[in-house]
């Protein structure tokens, strides 16, 4: 009997940020993983990249998702972290609250909220790249989750509205935390 869908995605997720942890540790299995997220990055922009594909297929995607898998995988390998606790990586509006360059997010945000299947590849590697630059961790599992069906969807499809939706409720949400966090050290200055 085959996995749930759901236990491969996880699994497959688990082994990127194993490579991370490989490389942060670097332990004898470094340069492997080295190279194994260097063949990674080149599908990003080089296409077809057979390691990146058996990597994938190592966790048997439905072939509508495959594209997507080898993205994420490309996207990782352009910022990998290594296995950290959940609670430690951020959904991507969170991840783009976070890098703190308020003005480059907030279009990066726009044009991702804004855009449909045809150019999200594009702006997610775009935003990838800007919170890579502030080594900020990424939920990758969410990501991939998320763009398996913003790559498949229309733009004005009921679930695609919602992570849209949900990208910049974390975005605003990490916002104003920060403000308001902000707030609390000041009122602490001044009453000391």
């Amino acid at each position: 009997m085959t996995e749930p869908l759901d236990d491969r995605r996880t699994k497959f997720i688990k082994r990127l940020y194993a490579l991370g942890d490989t490389l942060e540790r670097d332990n004898g299995g470094a340069p492997h993983a080295r190279q194994l997220l260097a063949q990674l990055r080149r599908s990003l922009t080089h296409g077809y990249q057979p390691a990146a594909w058996n990597l994938v297929h190592e966790y048997d995607p439905p072939e509508p998702e495959e594209q997507t898998w080898v993205l994420v995988a490309g996207l990782f390998a352009s910022h990998p972290s290594p296995l950290t606790p959940l609670s430690a990586r951020l959904k991507l509006g969170a991840a783009l609250q976070a890098t703190g360059d308020h003005g480059a997010t907030e279009r990066r945000l726009q044009q991702l909220i804004s855009v449909g299947p045809g150019s999200i590849d594009h702006y997610v590697r775009q935003a990838v790249r800007l919170i890579r630059a502030h080594q900020v961790p990424i939920d990758y599992q969410r990501l991939l989750n998320d763009l398996i069906v913003l790559r498949v969807e229309p733009l004005n499809s009921p679930r695609s509205h919602q992570i849209r939706m949900q990208w910049a409720r974390d975005f605003h949400r990490a916002r104003a935390n920060a403000a308001r966090q902000n707030n609390d050290e000041l009122s602490e200055g001044a009453t000391a």
